[in-house]
């Protein structure tokens, strides 16, 4: 059985991120990044790279 995946782009300057989360059981994952990047939270790109990674 498959999950269903939503893909989520996070543009940096002139990088990419693409981070795959898992339909319903990501989403907790997917929405405190979103809330970190809409808090205007200055995230620097290893950061966003640390926390696609580990997460």
């Amino acid at each position: 059985m498959r999950l269903k995946e939503e893909v989520v782009l996070i543009r940096y300057y002139n990088d990419s991120f693409i981070c795959f989360f898992r339909a319903g059981i990501d989403d907790f994952k997917k929405q405190c990044l979103i809330n970190r990047i809409d808090a205007v939270e200055s995230l620097r790109m290893k950061q966003i790279q640390e926390w696609c990674h580990c997460h």
